[in-house]
């Protein structure tokens, strides 16, 4: 997810001209991330940059995780929104780890829905056609 935060640019000079194709995604999604949080501090991860320019990311995460605490998601999203990159969070409160994508009667089943809409907010999803 967070590759592009830290790239370096110019690393390796153009051999052709897809190297001057910019591989900056334009958004990132990151569910249940781990390892956005130092160990034994509330900060980012010391590896961890957030550098002009990067895209918007959308983050979803379960309460309830114990294999990666919510925390990583939170000091990640307030890290990005004092950098200015917009961003998004949703906990769903009694969500575990693996919540992914099936339908049940749990909030945390709308996240799918959610990044859909926040896509189309940011312009990167065209609105649903209308069929009468």
């Amino acid at each position: 997810m967070f590759s592009y935060a830290n790239r370096i640019d110019g690393f390796f000079g153009h051999i052709d001209n897809v190297d001057k194709i910019s591989c900056r995604p334009d958004f990132a999604i990151g569910v249940y991330s781990g390892y956005l949080k130092a160990k034994g501090s509330d900060q980012i991860a010391p590896g961890l940059r957030i550098p002009a320019g990067t895209p918007p990311i959308f983050l979803a995460h379960g309460g309830d995780d114990i294999i990666s605490p919510p925390e990583h998601s939170v000091l990640m999203y307030l890290a990005l929104k004092k950098s200015g990159v917009p961003a998004e969070l949703h906990i769903y409160a009694t969500a575990a780890h693996d919540f992914g994508v099936r339908p049940s009667d749990h909030p945390c089943s709308t996240w799918a829905q959610a990044c859909a809409t926040w896509l189309r907010h940011q312009g990167f999803l065209k609105p649903p056609r209308q069929t009468h």
